[in-house]
């Protein structure tokens, strides 16, 4: 009771030391767990994705697209053939891996009739750019998720039929449909990109709005129209063949842009489908890519940028902590309550009482702020991480808890180690010799020599170190 009665009291009298010791208790506590969860939520999202389905792609490479010059129709030398890719699927099938596809063809197309683009800000001939629109077809809904110029919704109408074998309308954008004055329903024409006088009749089917932000050159600063994305009529794949673009022994811009999604079921398997196509020999300015990486790149790219952060943060956080605890606390033990521990031993008070006293007191104060940080902790490390993750989960496993549970644990027993050593080694005429370095010789007027001492009230200064000790001569009376 002596000795939790003793604790108690130092801690109460000490309100600024307690305060101060507390916090920083509660701030790295806090913080550990705040890093520990982000750092697991990056790591689980870059090595534990694995989606139903990866995607893979082989396109012209940067350096390639680079040269692109939408009025140049040399530049479909670059289109990979369809015998190109049954090369990549035989050695697939070679290697034993399972796939299934999606397909994607596109050309331009000239306006025709009535019906005009939407203007580029730089246009030429169509004879040269092969026409103002670009006309895309997909194979399956799984094509449509993959397109590069952007995910879209439709707004009015109907989604492509991708199981019909037979015409079945086009998709236009809500900007082209609002500059024409066209509707669901509604017919138009569009050229061949190679022959003004070859037209094709359309029918829309429904009109469709982009869901996330153009990349540069692809919307209202497109030099070309045809660039301009608002300006690409999609379609499914039997309306595009069966509307004749499809040639396979087409010139110029009449030569299809022919992509084909390899779509894997694993991350595991991608790895796989990675050494196979490289093994194969891609074309010298082509590179294999996956759209489902790239996109889950792009989304966890907040919460890996957040995540760099930590480990510097935690490292500062824990350096900080520690020299701020050395100044509130150990400053404390190690220098200013020098005199309450020589004053305890000298009355008789055991050093094994006072190092359980200095102990408790240990225990307490960091126990506390411990316990509120984790706490805090487990209620605000979700929503606030999440958040500065924008939108990426960060959650507080159970394991982590309970690593920063032992080991906040673990930390608090080694300071109250501390706190024991400091009393079990100190030694008693350090005090006596503090003492008398006090006194000084001081000479009076009568020149006779008298012994003084040195400011007795500055040694006296801790009043609570004193008020301890009276305490404790009390309770050993």
């Amino acid at each position: 009771m002596f000795v939790l009665k003793n604790a108690w009291s130092s801690i109460v009298r000490r309100k600024w030391r307690t305060l101060l010791t507390m916090f920083i208790a509660i701030i790295v506590t806090f913080g550990t767990l705040f890093g520990f969860s982000v750092l697991h939520a990056d790591e689980s999202a870059t090595d534990g994705y694995n989606p139903q389905l990866v995607s893979a792609v082989i396109r012209p490479d940067a350096k390639t697209k680079a040269t692109y010059n939408g009025a140049d129709s040399s530049y479909t030398k670059n289109y990979l053939a369809f015998d190109a890719y049954d090369n990549y699927a035989s050695a697939l099938q070679a290697a034993g891996l399972t796939y299934s596809y999606a397909l994607t063809i596109t050309v331009p197309v000239r306006q025709s009739g009535d019906v005009k683009a939407i203007a580029g800000t730089d246009d030429q001939s169509a004879d040269k750019t092969g026409g103002e629109m670009l006309y895309r077809s997909f194979s399956s809904l799984e094509a449509a998720h993959e397109n590069e110029l952007g995910r879209y919704k439709i707004v009015k109408g109907k989604q492509l039929d991708y199981s019909s074998q037979s015409k079945t309308g086009v998709l236009i954008s809500q900007a082209f449909a609002k500059k024409n004055g066209l509707d669901v329903g509604d017919k138009f024409t569009v050229a061949f990109p190679n022959d003004a006088k070859k037209t094709i009749e359309q029918t829309v089917r429904g009109i469709y709005e982009y869901t996330e932000p153009a990349a540069a050159g692809q919307g209202s600063d497109a030099k070309l129209a045809k660039d301009n994305r608002d300006n690409v009529i999609y379609t499914a794949y039997y309306t595009f063949a069966m509307d004749g673009l499809y040639a396979a022994d087409g010139k110029g811009w009449l030569i299809p842009d022919l992509n084909i999604s390899f779509l894997l079921d694993s991350m595991s398997t991608y790895r796989k489908f990675e050494k196979v196509i490289k093994k194969a020999k891609l074309p010298a300015n082509h590179e294999l890519t996956s759209p489902t990486l790239i996109e889950h790149e792009k989304q966890i790219a907040p919460l890996r940028s957040l995540a760099s952060s930590m480990k510097p943060m935690l490292a500062a956080l824990w350096i900080v902590g520690a020299v701020l605890l050395l100044l509130s606390w150990g400053s404390s033990l190690l220098v200013g309550r020098r005199r309450e521990i020589g004053n305890q031993i000298v009355i008789g008070v055991s050093r094994g009482r006072i190092a359980w006293q200095f102990m408790l007191e240990t225990l307490l104060l960091n126990l506390v702020g411990f316990a509120v940080g984790m706490v805090v902790g487990a209620f605000a490390v979700k929503p606030l991480a999440t958040k500065l993750a924008d939108g990426n989960a960060v959650s507080v496993p159970g394991n982590l808890i309970w690593t920063v549970i032992w080991s906040g644990l673990g930390t608090i027993v080694v300071l109250m180690v501390i706190a024991m050593i400091r009393v079990l080694l100190f030694r008693v005429r350090t005090l006596f010799a503090a003492r008398s370095s006090n006194e000084v010789e001081v000479v009076d007027d009568g020149g006779t020599d008298d012994t003084a001492t040195s400011d007795n009230a500055a040694n006296d200064s801790d009043t609570a170190d004193a008020d301890d000790t009276a305490e404790s001569a009390q309770e050993q009376a």
